[in-house]
């Protein structure tokens, strides 16, 4: 009796040990059609659109190591990032070979249906034994010991945008503290490494700017699931409340932090762009973008445009007007915003069911850099 009864535990155990497998491996190959399905449409969209890229980049790529593709989700969408090596002995460095450990990988990101926008993301690390090919790596999430440089470039214009990271935290100085030798042109080159640890360029990949926070149109890796490169707000982590009144909404705006951060340059020959962002509500942001140029010796505002970013289902932003000011004596030219935020409710409550708020916004521009040193909500 004892030797049947061992004999059908044992029948069991074997069934049971069969079960898991069958189920482990059901887990996995579910996962595995998940990522194949992202890395067939992807690979597809990309033989029939990588010519149409002039980006230097391209050239080197080899051994795009579609199995090793990371594919993560968050509030911008389904990001895709493939790894991939340069081919020959070919590196990549700034001119005086200060920027270590490159680690190289191709992001898509979903536009409309099938189709993708394609980005060069370039990660440099200061610790030489930093997991940077890990699937935890990626543009929502940053590992928290993470010391070091990534660079977002889109392949449609070269823009490039950089963010520098101290042991996972997005690194953000004070628009105020920053000097004029801080927007240099900061340039990355192919080039080869030898021996004595000395670089050489030979060919210029993308210059960019000290850049903290770029949200619209360019992403920025940044941790998007938390307020960076798809969040970029003041206040991450929040999300969207139904407002149904328009006390409620007033009291929403006025009660957010509206004090512009996150300043952003691009020099262009004899016109520079001039970027500084502003929580409007706990979950939505406007970016203000100031065009000068030069003139003389002073740098003059001759345009400014600005986008809703953030959470905006529901939201409609429109910049209705801006003024000019420039006081000699002190080297300031001051932009007066006038823009309306509208609200469009679930319940009726008026024309098209939308409660509307003006918004007075002031931008102060340095007229000897042409960079703007603060901005605030009126």
């Amino acid at each position: 009796m004892i030797k049947i009864t061992n004999f059908f535990r044992l029948v069991l155990l074997i069934n049971f040990m069969l079960l898991m497998t069958n189920c482990a491996t059901e887990e996995i190959n579910g996962n595995s059609s998940t990522l194949s399905k992202s890395n067939s449409e992807v690979r597809k969209w990309y033989d029939a659109h990588k010519s149409d890229y002039n980006a230097p980049i391209l050239k080197y790529v080899e051994d795009l190591q579609w199995d090793k593709a990371i594919v993560s989700d968050g509030n911008i969408g389904e990001v895709i990032e493939v790894p991939f090596k340069l081919n020959g002995s070919i590196g990549t460095s700034n001119k005086n070979g200060t920027l270590f450990n490159a680690h190289h990988r191709l992001m898509f990101v979903k536009d409309k249906v099938h189709q993708y926008k394609l980005y060069y993301v370039q990660i440099f690390s200061s610790k030489e034994n930093a997991q940077m090919s890990d699937k935890d790596f990626n543009y929502y999430i940053i590992q928290n010991g993470f010391d070091g440089k990534v660079y977002v470039q889109d392949l449609s214009n070269t823009i490039t945008r950089k963010v520098d990271f101290i042991n996972g935290v997005e690194v953000k100085p004070s628009i105020t503290s920053k000097t004029d030798a801080e927007f240099e042109p900061f340039c990355v080159y192919l080039g080869y490494w030898y021996e004595d640890g000395h670089f050489e360029p030979i060919e210029l990949l993308y210059c960019t700017v000290y850049d903290i926070d770029e949200n619209m149109p360019y992403p920025v890796y940044a941790g998007g699931g938390t307020g960076g490169a798809g969040g970029g707000t003041n206040t991450p982590g929040y999300a969207a409340v139904p407002i149904t009144t328009q006390e409620q909404f007033e009291d929403l705006v006025n009660g957010t932090d509206a004090v512009g951060y996150d300043i952003t340059l691009e020099l262009l020959g004899n016109t520079r762009l001039s970027a500084i962002n502003s929580n409007v509500l706990p979950w939505a942001w406007v970016q203000y973008v100031v065009k000068t140029e030069k003139v003389g010796t002073n740098w003059q505002v001759i345009d400014l445009h600005s986008v809703l970013n953030g959470n905006v289902t529901n939201l409609k932003w429109e910049q209705v007007d801006y003024g000019v000011q420039v006081n000699t004596a002190t080297n300031i030219t001051y932009i007066h915003v006038i823009a309306t935020l509208t609200s469009i409710v679930p319940m009726p409550i008026g024309p098209n069911n939308e409660l509307a708020y003006n918004i007075n916004y002031s931008i102060q521009v340095n007229t000897k850099t042409g960079r703007i040193i603060q901005a605030d909500k009126m």
